[in-house]
């Protein structure tokens, strides 16, 4: 009997940033839903979530920090276990993270975007919108949102987005609905699609 084999899904962009991958003190600082000091099961549900999300023909722009200052060997091991063709911008805490480039440019759906580690880094003449990591989302009141339509800003700091990479196409979809609606109020986290597979901590981790 014939059989027709689906079609391997079209290549996407996706975007994230701040793993910190084997920083315990992310978990604290971060408010990360870890045991402390548990950083083999937030590196194994990081790694998960990305290649649930990513798919080896897929590409990635990685706004900065995969790890907090490891060594050489260790950050490579790190990449070496994460899918897609990514393109790797230097976070103040990669200091062995070869490869990097200090920023983007991205057009897509009619915009431009500057990809960037640090938002304050973003030149004062830039006008367009502006996809940065380093804020995580520790204080909401104080740190960026996940998207700004008023500051033309997008936060893709794992922490703010439910530790998985984001596609562009959903950023462009969010920013199109929020600009035809004349919305000012921010979009402080990212609301995970409901059709997502994603890695979550198993209860067997937690104890009293």
């Amino acid at each position: 009997m014939h059989r027709t084999l689906p079609y391997p899904p079209e290549p996407e962009i996706f975007l994230t940033a701040d793993l910190h991958l084997g920083h315990c003190e992310a978990i604290d600082y971060y408010y990360r839903p870890f045991l402390p000091d548990d950083t083999a099961t937030m590196d194994r549900v990081l790694t998960e979530n990305w290649n649930h999300t990513i798919g080896p023909n897929d590409s990635v722009i990685f706004a900065g920090d995969l790890t907090y200052k490891a060594e050489a060997e260790t950050v490579d091991a790190c990449r070496s276990r994460l899918n897609g063709t990514v393109t790797w911008i230097k976070g103040n805490h990669d200091t062995c993270l070869e490869g990097t480039c200090p920023s983007q440019t991205l057009s897509a759906g009619g915009r431009t975007f500057l990809v960037i580690h640090n938002p304050k880094h973003v030149p004062a003449s830039y006008r367009g919108w502006v996809i940065h990591g380093h804020t995580h989302n520790a204080r909401l009141g104080d740190y960026p949102p996940f998207i700004s339509f008023t500051n033309k800003t997008v936060n893709i700091s794992t922490d703010v987005t439910g530790y998985q990479p984001v596609p562009l196409k959903e950023i462009l979809s969010l920013i199109r609905e929020g600009e035809a609606a004349g919305r000012t109020a921010p979009i402080l986290t990212r609301e995970i699609p409901s059709t997502t597979a994603i890695t979550t901590v198993a209860p067997s981790s937690y104890h009293d």
